[in-house]
């Protein structure tokens, strides 16, 4: 049954859904007969598919760029492309292009959902001013234009607009910054000047509260100990896989890093005049400021009379209704970043030469609300209990289910205090992250051990991935196809690249689990020996210890070595329901859309784990048959679902392997390390105190106190005896 709140949400979901629908039929009738000619997004899902990075030929005149081998390479920005692939995968990109504007009306309506979404979020109570706002963006910015007029750099727009309208969501929720750096990443790969906004997402992670009696709130951000360090390396992790990606990918096409394509592409004559006085030049900020701010439709003499050029056209004229951001709350320091951001990415659109730089306001949104609807109240005016955990970032503490017997909000929060604190929390981290980035610079000169699993996972292709498939074998692919369909954008990669960026994600992994203890782990043989080859462990690892909190974590332990999954044993013996059949069903859906796109190889892995279902192997390994190390792990794991020792499905699971090699110990070492570094209380002086001076008497469970029995009072013998 809903409460009152309930049923406004239940309200607030069906009006956005029908304003949704509405959306769609406006912006596929006014586009559907216009047919702007350039699906070039399509076509570059289609290579990236193939392997390529160019297209067979050219599908217009200009925004071209000629390989030396008669490539046609295009400028565009990648992520719109990459979005695309799974689609195109399935329909094709000549029924893609072809259905065009159906696709471009669909993101459109979608970007008014999200708009409506927004409102609420930044809280806007009135349902009738949520539905405003959402117009406004649909239809009173250049969205509805983008959609109608198309085309290869519009549907871009679109989707940049959904990436933000996402961003912005998440700002007014819970911030967590790994989210917001992939989406300001994936901002980033579709509309560069978007990586301006990257400082709105630093500015507006939750400061932390130092736990000394007097909080420095007159100094704000001069504080250093207030200073949200964890969300910055949440945000960071996100962002860097997209830059690294656009250097690649230019370096790729053009022999630079920095070469996007856009000073060698074809360009019509007056642009090129334009072009010639240089790619970024304070010269063009007159052109570009009337295109925003000035520019008028040109006089038709049919109706309705007036019309745009399609370069540029106020905002005055076509979005009035942004005026009323003079009316936002600029003195809520929540504004403030949002502001810093809209004018960055402003500057950014402006400076550079470009025809279409009119477009930002529709990348932004109704950042700001009038007074009428602005959020209720400034989050200085509600600061969070000193008695709860740090704020937001992938690597704050947290309590997960099975956890100690403390509430969250008993735990207080571990304030840093001192520059020497934030080296010992962070800099093994770091150490961690740089260890890697050499060793995989190594890898990149040739000079590591061959990593033999990586380039498994590299030559297993679509077309063919279990073309090596002995248990044994070189290079040989034994897990599912969901598996090999995920990496599929990676292996666009050079191998070297790949192994070398598979490396950061195996080291990234320990730094995220292990945390302070990753540093010490990176001298573990299993460990070392896992990252060398290349090996899932690490990740099984990661997703054992995300999968107490995030269920569905899971799905990457049972579409890769699936045995493991034994350890979902813990959720049915202590009758966590809800949390096993997220685990199973985000399984079940990710195993659909895969079997969708390729069914055949999905029967051909069934044929390869049947092959394989006796096949010995002469390194050694655990002993005994795989059902019975399987048994026997979920043995182990029911036994500490029963007495909450989490620790047992690291266990559990590490001895389910199939091929039990001596780096299935990696699994549990970095799964138990990730365990004991987010108990409440945990520190590496007490774990050390620990082993120096055991007291067995710790390793029982906690009883519970006598004062929670109503009989401790009068009679604490009768208490005992119960025990």
């Amino acid at each position: 049954m809903y409460d009152g709140r309930g049923n406004v949400r239940a309200a607030a979901l069906a009006v956005g859904l029908v304003l949704v629908a509405i959306s769609f039929v406006i912006y596929l009738l006014s586009a559907r007969q216009f047919d702007a000619g350039r699906g070039d997004l399509f076509w570059l899902a289609d290579a990236f598919l193939k392997g390529r990075t160019w297209l067979d030929g050219p599908l217009g005149p200009n925004d071209v760029v000629y390989g030396p081998s008669g490539e046609v390479f295009v400028p565009f920005a990648p992520f719109p492309a990459i979005a695309f692939m799974p689609l195109v995968a399935v329909i094709g990109p000549a029924n893609a292009d072809l259905w065009e504007p159906i696709i471009n009306a669909a993101i459109a309506a979608a970007d008014v959902g999200m708009a409506m979404w927004l409102a609420g979020r930044a809280g806007v109570r009135s349902l009738v001013d949520r539905v405003w706002l959402a117009v406004l963006l649909g239809f009173s910015t250049q969205i509805w234009w983008v959609t109608t007029r198309g085309g290869v750099w519009h549907t871009g727009h679109l989707i940049a607009t959904f990436l933000m309208l996402a961003a912005l969501i998440e700002v007014f929720g819970r911030r967590r910054s790994l989210l917001l750096g992939l989406l300001a990443g994936a901002a980033f790969l579709t509309r560069a000047p978007l990586a301006f906004a990257v400082p709105l997402f630093l500015l507006v992670l939750r400061r932390r509260i130092p736990d000394s009696p007097i909080q420095p709130d007159s100094r704000g951000w001069l504080d250093a100990r207030t200073w949200p360090i964890e969300g910055w390396i949440g945000i960071a992790f996100g962002v860097l896989p997209a830059v690294a990606f656009f250097l690649w990918y230019n370096e790729v096409r053009f022999g630079s890093p920095l070469e996007s394509g856009y000073a060698l592409a074809t360009l019509p004559p007056w642009l090129a005049a334009v072009r010639a006085e240089g790619l970024f030049s304070i010269s063009h900020l007159g052109m570009n400021l009337d295109y925003l701010s000035t520019h008028l439709p040109t006089p038709m003499p049919n109706p309705p009379y007036l019309q745009p050029d399609g370069l540029g056209l106020s905002i005055f004229v076509t979005s009035p209704g942004l005026l009323r951001a003079v009316r936002a709350p600029w003195r809520d320091h929540s504004v403030g970043p949002l502001a810093i951001g809209l004018g960055l990415t402003a500057v950014a659109t402006l400076v550079p030469t470009s025809e279409r730089s009119w477009d930002w306001p529709a990348s932004t949104g109704p950042t700001t609300c009038d007074r009428g609807s602005a959020r209720t109240g400034s989050p200085r005016a509600h600061p969070p209990p000193a008695a709860t955990l740090d704020g937001p970032g992938i690597l704050r503490p947290v309590v997960l289910p099975g956890d100690a017997d403390l509430p969250p909000a008993a735990v207080p929060s571990a304030g840093m205090t001192s520059t020497r604190k934030i080296l010992v929390r962070f800099g093994p981290v770091v150490a961690v992250l740089l260890v890697g980035a050499a060793y995989a610079a190594w890898q990149l000169t040739g000079g590591a051990p061959e990593s033999q699993d990586s380039k498994a996972y590299y030559l297993a292709s679509l077309d063919e991935p279990y073309a090596r498939s002995l248990v044994g074998g070189d290079y040989a692919y034994l897990y599912s196809p969901a598996f090999a369909q995920v990496l599929a954008p990676l292996r666009l990669l050079p191998m070297g690249w790949f192994v070398a960026v598979w490396t950061l994600i195996l080291v990234g992994a320990l730094a995220w689990t292990a945390r302070r203890l990753a540093l010490p782990l990176l001298l573990f043989q299993p460990v070392i020996a896992s990252i060398a080859l290349g090996n899932v462990e690490i990740l099984i690892a990661a997703a054992i210890v995300a999968g107490f909190r995030w269920p569905a974590a899971w799905a990457f332990v049972l579409l890769s070595k699936v045995t493991p999954g034994i350890g979902l044993v813990w959720f049915a013996v202590r009758r966590e329901w809800r949390s096993l059949a997220i685990a199973l069903g985000a399984t079940a859906g990710i195993a659909a859309v895969s079997f969708v796109i390729a069914p055949r190889l999905w029967f051909d892995w069934a044929e390869v784990l049947s092959k394989n279902g006796g096949t010995t192997v002469s390194l050694p390994t655990l002993p005994g048959p795989l059902w019975l190390r399987v048994l026997a792990g979920g043995v182990i794991v029911a036994w500490g679902a029963r007495t909450s020792r989490r620790w047992t499905v690291s266990v559990g699971s590490a001895i389910a392997v199939p091929v039990g090699w001596f780096t299935f110990t990696a699994i549990i070492a970095v799964a138990i390390a990730g365990l004991l570094v987010r108990t409440p209380g945990w520190s590496v002086r007490g774990m050390v105190m620990a082993i120096a001076h055991p007291d067995i008497r710790a390793w029982r469970r906690p009883a519970a106190p006598a004062a929670t029995d109503p009989r401790a009072a009068t009679d604490p013998r009768a208490v005992r005896a119960d025990r």
